[in-house]
Parts: structure tokens; C-alpha cells; sequence
């Protein structure tokens, strides 16, 4: 049996449509929220299937940090821990281990329920030091977080973080998304590990740290232009972008997706980019003409990103 849980309203996931391993060089990242129905969440309560056991584990370890970390940081602990003994659940769609945010829009959906109002409306006037909180938050479920993720899916906007750190939510403008798409590429993947991998290539091979520095500037280029809607060059970015991630990110490509991958680059007709962090989840598409997107899905399960951001 269930009955409406403290959140009445849906929480969707993310996606990084730039800035993959970049923004560890400090370089610029554009953060979206995922708005498509299938991958989002909603708390409820259900009281015939017990405990969560992870909703309480989580619950414990925010509790140990509580002094430290949350001491002035009004948040209902009580009320989250008598809700969790009633069943309390997130329902959710967004898939894990597929850079879609999933513990992320989690977080949001906590957070959003069970902040006072006046502490919600003050957090929202600072959001370095949302950010911070929602990264605490998040901690549990990586051993470290930026915060970026929880911080789209609360605030349910896209989101720009410079290489320094500056947060801005940009506007975009109908129809950014019109040529944009997600590829499920059918495997999971830990991005721990992957970001590890990146980390001690980038200190070990100078060939490698030159070409990612290119790959920082196409990327900071390619969101200022989409931004602005400049379309010829924001192809002619993506373009350059895809390239040398295949060139110098092969690893992180599937060969399931790789050939795809080569044929948009040869044909002109679409190009794929990382979504995150690669080697599994869901993969970029940018197709410049709208009816090329039938070559994408006649191979491999496509979802498009025009949707209305709200």
C-alpha cells in the first residue's frame, strides 16, 4: 500500500552535455536537467515494503556528520527518519551508472522535502553554498561529489560552472535541444574508476595532457557558441570535439558504439560525444539535419533532448 510521500513533485536527472573531463582541468561545463518523464523520481511512502536499507545507511552517515558539516544547516531530521521506518521510497526511473544523476536527483528529492521553507528560500539566494550541501549530501553514495548534479535536479535548470568555480544559470533559448539526442548504450559503467584511469594518464603521458588541453578550449568555445546559437560553429565544435575523443578517449568508446561513432564523423550527418564519463551509459548525439536521426535509430536506442526546459 502507498500513500503520497513529502514530495509532490517529480525530480529529474541530469546530464553534462560539455565539459566531460575537462572540467577537471578547470575548464567550463554545461549541466542539463534530463527532462524526459521515463527518467525522473518521485518520493513515496510505502508501508507493506519496510525499511530501505540504503535510505537508512545514509541516514547514519549524515547523522555523523551532522555537527561538522550541517551544525548551522536547518534540515527535518526527525520527520526523514520517522519516514523512512514508514516505507519511504524513491521511485525512480533514471538509470544507474549512466551518468543520468541518479543519485543525484536523489539528493535533490531529499533535500527538497524535507528543508524548512525559510531555510529553502535562503539557500536559493546562495548557491556556492547550496552546492556545498548538496555535495555533503551526496558524499554517501561516491566517497566524494561536486554538488553539480543535485544542484540541477533541485533547481530543475541548466547550469554553467567556469573553470574558477562561478556558477550561472543560463537561459536557453527554444529550440536549443532541437538537434541533440542520448544513446543508451546497454551497459553500466563506475565512473570512479574511469575519472582514476583519466587522472594518471593525464600525469603520465605529456602527448595526451597537450590534447586534452585542446579539447578544454573546443569545449569552452562550443558552450559559449551554443549559447548564443551560433550554430555553424557550434557543428564545427562538436565536430572537433568528437574527433579527438575518439582519437585520444578510445577507451572509454564501446565498440558498439565506436562504429557509429566513426561513421557520424566520415558522413558529416551526426557526431557523438561522451556524456560524462564514459565507457558505458548514455552517449551524446548531435545531428545538425533533423531527419538524419532515423540513421542513429535504426542502430541503437535513441532518445531525444527537445524537450521544453522549465
Amino acid at each position: 500500500m502507498s500513500e503520497p510521500g513529502p514530495l509532490s513533485e517529480r525530480i529529474y536527472g541530469k546530464i553534462l552535455l560539455f565539459g566531460e573531463y575537462t572540467v577537471l582541468l578547470e575548464g567550463d561545463a554545461l549541466a542539463i536537467p534530463l527532462q524526459i518523464p521515463s527518467f525522473s523520481g518521485i518520493l513515496k511512502l510505502e508501508k507493506d515494503t519496510g525499511i530501505d536499507p540504503r535510505l537508512k545507511e545514509w541516514l547514519h552517515y549524515l547523522l555523523k556528520k551532522k555537527n561538522t558539516h550541517f551544525s548551522e544547516f536547518e534540515f527535518d531530521w526527525s520527520r526523514f527518519e520517522n519516514d523512512i521506518h514508514r516505507g519511504l521510497r524513491f521511485d525512480s526511473g533514471i538509470p544507474i551508472g549512466y551518468g543520468a544523476g541518479s543519485s543525484g536527483a536523489l539528493t535533490a528529492a531529499i533535500l527538497k522535502s524535507y528543508l524548512p521553507q525559510t531555510q529553502r528560500r535562503e539557500l536559493l539566494t546562495d548557491l556556492r553554498r547550496l552546492k556545498k550541501i548538496l555535495a555533503d549530501f551526496e558524499s554517501f553514495f561516491h566517497g566524494s561529489s561536486s554538488g553539480l548534479d543535485p544542484l540541477v535536479s533541485i533547481l530543475n535548470t541548466p547550469i554553467k560552472i567556469s573553470g574558477k568555480g562561478a556558477l550561472n544559470i543560463p537561459p536557453l533559448k527554444a529550440g536549443s535541444l532541437h538537434n541533440w539526442c542520448i544513446i543508451d548504450s546497454g551497459i553500466t559503467r563506475k565512473t570512479d574508476v574511469l575519472v582514476e584511469t583519466f587522472k594518471n594518464r593525464l600525469a603520465t603521458d605529456h602527448q595526451f595532457g597537450h590534447h586534452m588541453q585542446n579539447l578544454k578550449t573546443f569545449n569552452q568555445n562550443t558552450i559559449r557558441d551554443f549559447l548564443d546559437q551560433n550554430m555553424d560553429q557550434v557543428k564545427h565544435g562538436i565536430r572537433q570535439i568528437s574527433s579527438i575523443q575518439l582519437a585520444e578517449m578510445e577507451w572509454l568508446i564501446p565498440e558498439k558504439i565506436k562504429t557509429s561513432w566513426r561513421e557520424g564523423l566520415e558522413s558529416d550527418k551526426f557526431y557523438l560525444k561522451l556524456c560524462g564519463a564514459g565507457g558505458g551509459g548514455f552517449f551524446l548525439g548531435y545531428v545538425p539535419e533533423q531527419a538524419d536521426l532515423k540513421i542513429l535509430d535504426e542502430t541503437m536506442k535513441v532518445y531525444s533532448l527537445d524537450v521544453q526546459l522549465k
